[in-house]
C-alpha cells in the first residue's frame, strides 16, 4: 500500500538528473510504510493508519515524509558509487522525514486529515506491569511455593 505518489517522491530528487519510476518505487515503499507506521503506532489507532492505503487516502504529511524517505533512499542507491557527497543529501532528506515523525508523534505537527483524538508520549507506566512498586512485595524468600 503506497503511502506516496511519483510526485511526492520526484519533488525531493533532483529533477535535473534523477526521477524516480512506478516499477523502481515498490521495495521503498514498503519500507517507507513500515517505519511510518512503526512511528505512529502509538499516536494514532490502528483503524486510522489502516486506512490509508492509497496516496489519496494519506494525509498530505504523512506523504511528504514517505516521500523524503523514499527520495533518500532511491538517491542513495543510485548514486552511492558515483558521487562522493551522495551522503549529504541522503542524509538530509531521510533526516527531515524522520524529524517530521518525531514532530507528530511530539504533538507539534497535527494531522488536519485525521479526526481522531491523538495520544503523545509514553502511555505506559509502572502501574501497567505487575508486580510492581506500588504494591509492596508480593513474596519474601521464605516462602515456599506449593
Amino acid at each position: 500500500m503506497p503511502l506516496a505518489d511519483l510526485e511526492d517522491i520526484n519533488q525531493h530528487l533532483p529533477d535535473t538528473n534523477l526521477q524516480i519510476t512506478e516499477q523502481e518505487d515498490g521495495p521503498y515503499q514498503i519500507d517507507a510504510e513500515r517505519i511510518i507506521r512503526g512511528y505512529l503506532s502509538n499516536v494514532y489507532t490502528s483503524a486510522t493508519l489502516a486506512s490509508w492505503t492509497t496516496p489519496n487516502q494519506t494525509p498530505g504529511l504523512i506523504r511528504s515524509v514517505a516521500g523524503r524517505l523514499i527520495a533518500a533512499w532511491f538517491y542513495a542507491a543510485k548514486v552511492s558509487g558515483e558521487v562522493p557527497d551522495w551522503n549529504d543529501y541522503s542524509d538530509q532528506k531521510y533526516k527531515e522525514a524522520i524529524g517530521l515523525l518525531e514532530q507528530i508523534v511530539a504533538g507539534n505537527l497535527i494531522l488536519e486529515e485525521v479526526d481522531e483524538e491523538i495520544v503523545t508520549g509514553n502511555s505506559i507506566d509502572s502501574a501497567d506491569f505487575w508486580p510492581n512498586d506500588l504494591e509492596g512485595s508480593m513474596f519474601k524468600l521464605e516462602q515456599e511455593f506449593a
